[in-house]
């Protein structure tokens, strides 16, 4: 299983933007709990695609969506 440099950065931005997002209105009190959710759901959800897609000979890539970003 590889990840290239640039999808390692982008699933760190989108790791960190979705902790924000999701730890928003009490960001002090949420946010320690907030990031371990997303950094567990999130990177075992990327992990398993990579899986599936070897499995089955498919190339599986995580790219950023700058514009979805902006608007979580």
């Amino acid at each position: 299983m590889f990840f290239s440099r640039d999808e390692i950065r982008d699933i760190f931005i989108s790791i960190a933007a979705m902790t924000i997002i999701f730890a928003y209105p009490n960001l002090l009190v949420s946010l320690p709990a907030a990031f371990v959710i997303i950094v567990v759901s999130f990177f075992l959800r990327q992990i398993a695609q990579k899986i599936v897609a070897m499995r089955y000979g498919v190339k599986a890539f995580f790219k950023i969506w700058p514009f979805g970003t902006i608007i979580g």
